[in-house]
């Protein structure tokens, strides 16, 4: 399967990503501000893969920007790798269980 390129993000954006770095935060901000930061984990539990594709390519932006810019044979080959990846997700009881984890930015300016 060829993967799957979403648009780049606007001029001087840059990754937005990067801000789930702790490296990359402490670099911007840590000149200027008193950081506390902390990874934690939110679980993402949809009714099945069918419900995750619905939910992320009709309402998450970089989501949903690449699947309006695929031709509908990519676009229905993207749906397809993105419902056997959920897939991948279920637990022993057969629930879909995605653990996200996530960069938490507290910052008081100096």
């Amino acid at each position: 399967m060829r993967p799957f390129q979403a648009s780049p993000p606007p001029p001087g954006v840059g990754n937005p990503f990067a801000w789930g770095d702790e490296g990359h935060v402490r670099e911007l901000l840590e000149g200027a501000f008193e950081l506390d930061l902390e990874v934690l984990d939110t679980v993402y539990r949809p009714a099945s893969a069918e419900e995750a594709w619905e939910t992320f390519a009709t309402s998450y932006g970089p989501t949903k920007t690449l699947v309006e810019s695929l031709d509908d044979g990519r676009r229905e080959e993207l749906e397809r790798s993105w419902i056997a990846l959920y897939e991948s997700y279920r637990d022993g009881s057969g629930d879909i269980v995605q653990h996200r984890t996530y960069l938490r930015v507290l910052a008081v300016r100096r």
